[in-house]
């Protein structure tokens, strides 16, 4: 019969590990990025910001918009309007 023994387990200190850098920052340059995007396409693609025009303290149509609004107004009286009554 033939007996082993077995030797005791090596004991190392632990070793710590290098914290990793948190891997997020490429996010936020996305995040970021997606922003820059976004507003710089609602800057070009909004219809016109001069909707009103301020003169001596009271506010005006500019008129490009008033010019709009006479053509939607006689438009609206050239318009007939017909009713169906269901009986």
């Amino acid at each position: 019969m033939n007996t082993r023994t077995l030797s005791p387990p090596s004991v190392q200190p632990e070793q710590e590990t290098p914290e990793q850098p948190n891997p997020k920052p490429h996010r936020r340059l996305w995040w970021l990025l997606i922003v820059v995007v976004a507003t710089i396409y609602t800057a070009f693609n909004v219809e016109d910001f001069d909707f009103l025009i301020e003169k001596d303290g009271q506010y005006e149509l500019a008129p490009h918009r008033k010019e709009k609004l006479q053509k939607e107004l006689a438009e609206y009286d050239e318009a007939e309007q017909y009713v169906i009554y269901a009986s």
